[in-house]
């Protein structure tokens, strides 16, 4: 399952419940934040209510955070860009694969 499946993500997601840094340095490049602050140039992740059962909205933010310090999107091949100013793709995230037992 694709975790477009269980998620509404675009950017700009006014009402997320969480975003993902998708510009910047490695530093920062895919890191989840909980702040609204310039959410127009973040991607937004609003957990769809009908996943609500099938998956934590906690457990999600904290796999971000694992996938963030452990540079899966550098390892992965999955930022474009230059070494000053990178960015990770919308539709990288969106196909990104989620098992629910």
């Amino acid at each position: 399952m694709k975790l477009a499946d269980l998620c509404d993500i675009s950017i700009g997601l006014e009402d997320a419940d969480f975003w993902l840094y998708t510009k910047g340095s490695e530093k920062s490049l895919g890191m989840p934040t909980g702040d609204r602050e310039n959410y127009k140039n973040k991607i937004g992740i609003k957990l769809k209510e009908e996943a609500k059962d099938k998956l934590y909205l906690d457990y999600l933010f904290y796999l971000f955070q694992y996938l963030h310090s452990s540079q899966y999107w550098q390892r992965n091949g999955l930022v474009y860009g230059s070494t000053r100013l990178m960015g990770i793709r919308i539709q990288d995230v969106k196909n990104l694969e989620v098992n629910i037992y």
